[in-house]
């Protein structure tokens, strides 16, 4: 009887040093993301929550870049419109956020699940005369409860 206790409360004590393990983030996560800690993400990337399990967020795309090439002066600034894919759990939204002139159109967050995502800014800037390649963008982004 005595053994069998003392088997059992060492077993006890083994399970409690090892703790619970932390869960592991999904297979297609390049990258792990912080709320209210602003992260820069590639296109073509997907990034997890830290925070929320299962909350993803991917860029997929830039859907248009008119922004206003560094050196150039411009009547408008433009704007850069970036597709992404957010999701949590079985459920997913796919979102166009806006960065630079709003004032024909966009938003620059959108709200999903409670949290909101912000486009904070668009890399690389414009150039004159040269094209971005679509696997050269990168954004910001912050999300916020």
């Amino acid at each position: 009887m005595r053994n069998s206790l003392f088997a059992l409360l060492a077993l006890a004590a083994l399970f409690t040093s090892l703790g619970c393990p932390s869960p592991k983030p999904p297979d297609n996560c390049a990258l792990q993301f912080g709320l209210n800690q602003p992260f820069t993400l590639n296109q073509g990337v997907v990034a997890c929550s830290k925070d929320m399990i299962g909350f993803t967020i991917g860029f997929d795309s830039v859907a248009g870049d008119s922004r206003c090439p560094t050196g150039v002066q411009c009547i408008w600034a433009g704007r850069a419109d970036v597709v992404l894919t957010l999701a949590h759990g079985a459920a997913s939204e796919t979102v166009t956020l806006a960065s630079g002139d709003m004032s024909q159109g966009g938003k620059g967050e959108a709200v999903f699940h409670g949290y909101t995502v912000k486009l904070e800014n668009v890399e690389p800037p414009k150039e004159q005369g040269r094209n971005i390649e679509q696997k050269d963008y990168k954004v910001r982004l912050v999300v916020t409860k």
